[in-house]
């Protein structure tokens, strides 16, 4: 486990803090937010590049607050690898051990397997694919049997497809040998297809941790589903329990609960929770109904991303698979009925 309490650390002048932060052993924990919010700083001081003002850095109840980097136990992997260019892949795979005076093992060539860097280990890594560097750099970092694993945004220079085949080889290497592992990404599907947890992080300050599904379906501030993308959300008004007036939707919405907040509110919903209702499915208890025109269509491979403008004109974000666009005669100007499910809908106040 790594246990971060009461961490600040100013880097020129950048202050974060106070950080409160636990990583339980075995999971990978997400450090996700924009760029400039403190990510790679927090990692920093845990690695013990920064040291910081105040708090403390605990690995397994350990303080490794004032220890130096070398001797803190910890796999690092930053964002730009930090592989050797003149050294070998071998040469820079055991550089590791090297300084530390440990002897190569069996623990070395099954990783080496598992990355499949095997048959390349006598080349320069200069020559390597990106891909191939990412291996190496993951295979020079668990060398000396490290167990806690901190990522600096390491996937991002790559393309999609290989970005996921190594999103899938490091799951792999956390089950196989039980890494503890501390990942920094500003990639939303990145930090959902890894994170066990995931805590985002705005100018440096902890905004949220929790697993990435719930934070997903639930933001816990404004701030945080616009940082998701989330572009349904209209200003509403409390109207009664349970229910709330959307004008620029043209129609009043039950929702599950209606929470006091101080300022005006925000009703969100994401589009793939919208519902397109063809009259002849319609249900007599329908909930949320409210029609709206079809302004714009845009496909996105297995899934196409509609618009449509409310009653008060508010546009309305949804995604439906491809086969819908045939099926629902999806074509500009058309009105259509859509359906909010009083459950997914979510209520956030009107703060950043």
């Amino acid at each position: 486990m790594i246990r971060v309490e009461g961490l600040r650390v100013r880097a020129g002048n950048f202050l974060l803090g106070e950080i409160d932060l636990e990583v339980k052993s075995g999971e990978i924990h997400v450090l996700l937010g924009p760029t400039g919010s403190g990510k790679s700083t927090l990692l920093e001081a845990v690695i013990g590049l920064r040291t910081p003002e105040a708090g403390r850095i605990l690995l397994e109840g350990h303080d490794l607050t004032r220890v130096p980097v070398e001797k803190r136990g910890l796999g690092y992997l930053p964002q730009d690898l930090a592989l050797f260019p003149h050294l070998s892949v071998r040469e820079n795979i055991l550089y590791g051990l090297k300084i530390r005076k440990r002897p190569c093992d069996g623990f070395v060539s099954e990783l080496c397997r598992i990355l499949d860097i095997s048959h390349f280990l006598e080349r320069r890594v200069t020559s390597l694919s990106g891909g191939e560097r990412q291996r190496v750099a993951l295979a020079r970092a668990l060398a000396p049997g490290f167990r806690h694993l901190l990522l600096d945004e390491p996937f991002s220079a790559l393309h999609q497809g290989l970005r996921r085949e190594l999103w899938d080889l490091l799951s792999e290497l956390r089950h196989r040998y039980g890494l503890t592992v501390l990942l920094v990404t500003h990639d939303l599907k990145e930090a959902f297809f890894l994170g066990d947890t995931v805590s985002v992080i705005f100018e440096g300050r902890l905004e949220a941790s929790g697993p990435p599904e719930r934070l997903y379906r639930k933001p816990p501030s404004l701030r945080m589903a616009r940082f998701f993308g989330l572009r349904n959300l209209f200003p509403g008004r409390i109207t009664g329990e349970g229910r709330v007036e959307v004008p620029s939707l043209g129609t009043v919405l039950r929702v599950t609960s209606t929470p006091s907040f101080r300022s005006k509110i925000y009703v969100g919903i994401h589009p793939e929770d919208v519902l397109v209702v063809r009259d002849k499915y319609l249900r007599p208890d329908q909930e949320n109904l409210l029609s709206a025109r079809l302004v714009n269509l845009r496909s996105e491979g297995p899934q196409v991303r509609v618009v449509f403008k409310g009653e008060g004109g508010g546009l309305l974000e949804v995604i439906l698979p491809d086969l819908a666009r045939s099926k629902l005669d999806l074509s500009p100007g058309r009105r259509l009925r859509l359906s909010l499910p009083p459950e997914r809908i979510f209520l956030l106040e009107g703060k950043e």
